[in-house]
């Protein structure tokens, strides 16, 4: 049985991160408002068992967090880049409990994989815990905060992760619009949805004089740099003659995220991002929506919109699946795949099978 320790909730903060030159004054756009730390949660049951989800889409209050394996980016559950140790960890989203941890170790930035199982929540005091599992016995814990409890939660709230006896405390900002990992730092962007923004680069030969702030829940950053906005899917910022851009996109299949230094018009320098976090906006869509449609021959489809793979998952009536990816059409929604198609706006679709057959439906309400 892992010991797993009480950790305080966080106390709202703004804040923000990356970068290369002297800093600008860190205090510059931070003001600080201590929250009432919550009572430590309970230890669980011993031999409590609670199932786990099938369905994380509440998990990250509408962040997006992917992870790179191999040449492209696959869907994570959330990014915990640690204040306490020289390590960040990304976990893949769980299927059927079933997840693949991703680990960065800062010194020489070696990446290892290793397979988990992710237990259900075992709630309680404003705190969540999920078990780890690997090999049939328990090897650690992620523990989050209830995001109810917390202001300006736009990320997934895990405060603390245990695996193998260590406990990393994960970097956690209110606000927050991207936090990512490069092979040399780590970056947080904070801020209102529409700006300034606020840019903090964390780097790793420099930790050692990274102490921590707000309760551990981030470090002194090694450049801040306020004054940042949006440009579509970048985030801009200026430092006198030096600019900074983060591309990161919240489709996974749309390619590299990166990080790069402009001078005088030139880049002069890029880092490609090996992990990433997207806080939620207002205009963010769910990351998945369940919708039932009954059709006009009688039938009825569910289907599963994943807005982070980009596909849908129909469910037909004697358990029949068929998986299929988005397309590009001019309005309204179109997927398509193994010879199934949706298309439709709104709450009405049309839905064609491999035999031709198309059927109309709309949304249950």
């Amino acid at each position: 049985m892992l010991l797993r320790p009480s950790i305080l909730l966080l106390p709202v903060v703004l804040a923000a991160c990356s970068g290369e030159e002297p800093a600008v004054d860190a205090n510059a756009a931070v003001t600080a408002t201590p929250a009432t730390p919550a009572a430590p949660a309970p230890a669980p049951a011993a031999g409590r068992q609670t199932p786990a989800p099938q369905d994380w889409s509440g998990f990250g209050n509408g962040a997006v967090s992917v992870v790179r394996r191999g040449d492209g980016f696959v869907p994570a559950l959330f990014l915990c880049n640690a204040t306490n140790q020289p390590t960040s960890i990304a976990l893949t989203v769980p299927a059927h409990g079933d997840a693949t941890l991703v680990r960065f170790d800062d010194v020489g930035r070696g990446i290892e994989t290793r397979a988990v199982s992710v237990g259900g929540p075992d709630p309680g005091a404003g705190q969540i815990y999920y078990p780890l599992s690997a090999d049939g016995r328990e090897v650690g814990y992620i523990h989050a905060a209830n995001s109810q409890m917390l202001d300006g939660a736009t990320t997934p709230t895990v405060t603390s992760l245990g695996i193998d006896g260590a406990d990393l405390r994960c970097r956690w900002q209110p606000q927050t619009r991207f936090l990512g990992l490069t092979a040399r730092r780590a970056v947080l962007v904070t801020g209102p949805e529409d700006g300034p923004l606020v840019y903090r680069s964390f780097d790793f030969a420099e930790r050692a004089d990274q102490d921590p702030v707000d309760n551990g829940r981030t470090t002194r950053a090694t450049l801040t740099v306020t004054g940042g906005e949006r440009r579509g899917d970048t985030l801009v910022f200026r430092n006198g003659a030096t600019e900074y851009r983060i591309r990161a996109s919240g489709d996974p299949a749309a390619g590299a995220a990166a990080i790069e230094v402009f001078r005088a018009g030139a880049r002069v320098q890029s880092e490609p991002v090996l992990a990433y976090t997207l806080g939620a906006t207002a205009a963010s869509p769910p990351p998945r929506v369940s919708t039932r449609f009954g059709c006009e021959d009688g039938s009825s489809v569910a289907v599963l919109f994943d807005n982070v793979a980009d596909r849908a998952e129909l469910s037909f009536a004697g358990g029949r699946i068929a998986v299929l990816a988005g397309q590009r059409p001019a309005s309204g929604m179109w997927y398509a795949g193994a010879g199934y198609a949706l298309r439709g706006k709104g709450d009405t679709v049309t839905i064609t099978t491999p035999d031709g057959a198309r059927r109309l439906c709309t949304a249950d309400r």
